[in-house]
């Protein structure tokens, strides 16, 4: 029982270190701008984002003729479930008295938030001490974190992918399924088994309720995650036990989208502002693949023609695919 306890207070020691050196480490790149804090860092997307935290009403969008003139603005027609970032932002700027600063504190505060949290993600999978803190604060620090923050905001806080894919370990490990059943000789007390719910219930809402890309990602990996659960033979019973968390994911998202579901069908909008082909994200998944991977070419003396084969080529494919 002391032992565990000295883990657990290791455990918080050490995901504490991880989002202090990934918030010390970002300092880098967002220190020099921090006597800026109450205005706006960038226009284009992030400007958008910015009204979005404006017109923002606890879990739906107010109506409004300041912007999108000259037929005004009602944002509840974009379908988005950014709910956990649209309300903290605009919470911190109402408190702050600045439309800028909450979504500024955001975007600074998910590096250590990750930092934090991804330590226990990489711990789940066996590793801890400086392995698991090195880890945590690297993958806090990605260039796609600090890319996409003045542009695609949202997208770039990141921090409920590692809640989903937190989820999707328990599961995929069996320890959901565990801590639910609880066999016998493994019973919790009482105030672990709340502790317990409460997280995994913090870690469904978090998922759920902060944009529909990483809610989408969690529940292709979910899905994965079962497979594997069936093909190690698990039960029937235990797989359906194990597809509750994704399952409370669906509901709460389709949830989160019912503002924008009820206004489109209580006053249709009088013309399409947007569209994404399928083909478009087929597109999108390429530039994508292309861009995380390296490209095959070599610094090895000699490799001059072989390099310049692999540029040519590239360059030979359509526009689109050679853009990337």
């Amino acid at each position: 029982m002391i032992n565990q306890a000295l883990e657990r207070r290791r455990a918080l020691v050490e995901a504490s270190l991880s989002g202090l050196i990934a918030l010390v480490l970002s300092l880098a790149v967002f220190g020099p701008i921090l006597r800026w804090i109450a205005v706006g860092w960038s226009g284009g997307d992030m400007l958008s984002t910015y009204i979005n935290v404006e017109m923002w009403q606890g879990f739906r969008y107010s109506a409004s003729d300041q912007y999108g003139f000259p037929l005004g603005m009602n944002l509840n027609y974009f379908p988005g479930i950014d709910i956990t970032e649209n309300t903290f932002a605009a919470l911190v700027s109402t408190v702050a008295g600045t439309p800028f600063v909450g979504l500024n504190i955001l975007i600074l505060v998910t590096f250590p938030l990750i930092g934090f949290l991804a330590y226990f993600l990489f711990r789940m999978t066996g590793l801890t001490g400086p392995l698991a803190i090195a880890g945590a604060v690297v993958f806090s620090l990605i260039p796609f974190h600090f890319g996409r923050a003045l542009g695609h905001t949202y997208l770039a806080t990141l921090y409920s992918a590692v809640t989903g894919m937190a989820l999707v370990l328990l599961v995929g490990s069996g320890r959901f399924e565990r801590i639910v059943r609880q066999p016998r000789g493994q019973a919790l007390s009482r105030s672990r088994k709340i502790w317990l719910a409460a997280a995994i219930c913090v870690l469904v809402v978090i998922t759920a309720w902060s944009g529909v890309y990483y809610a989408a990602f969690t529940l292709l990996l979910g899905a994965a995650a079962l497979l594997w659960r069936y093909i190690k033979g698990a039960p029937w019973k235990s797989i359906l036990v194990d597809a509750l968390p994704f399952t409370a994911i669906v509901i709460l998202a389709f949830v989160g989208f019912l503002p924008s579901l009820l206004t489109t069908m209580t006053d249709p909008p009088i013309g399409t502002l947007s569209d994404r082909l399928p083909y478009d994200s087929v597109i999108f998944a390429g530039y994508l693949a292309v861009l995380v991977l390296p490209l095959p070419a070599s610094s090895l003396p000699g490799f001059d023609f072989y390099n310049r084969s692999v540029t040519e080529a590239l360059a030979a494919g359509g526009w689109v695919e050679s853009s990337a």
